[in-house]
């Protein structure tokens, strides 16, 4: 499944373990926030894109937000745009 979406982004997902491709349109830094089930934040956690301009995260049992960064930071990101496949192992 591939979709793209505006951010922020929220996914949900059951007890399968899902990797979570994330590529944006232009080089930006971002935040991700992995929330417990009452919403309590498991971890915050700076990004940074590599120079294929994409990253990998590898989550489980949590809902994650990726969350783009200020204004400031996305000049080049058309209003924050991001492309999602997600794969399902």
């Amino acid at each position: 499944m591939e979709t793209c979406i505006d951010a922020p982004l929220v996914i949900k997902h059951s007890d399968t373990l899902y990797g979570l491709h994330l590529q944006y349109e232009k080089h930006v830094v971002y935040e991700e926030l992995v929330r417990n089930s009452d919403r309590s934040v498991v971890s915050t956690q700076r990004l940074i894109e590599t120079s294929r301009r994409d990253l990998f995260l590898r989550i489980q049992k949590e809902d994650i937000t990726v969350m783009v960064p200020s204004k400031s930071h996305l000049a080049n990101v058309r209003q924050g745009r991001i492309k999602v496949p997600i794969y399902k192992d």
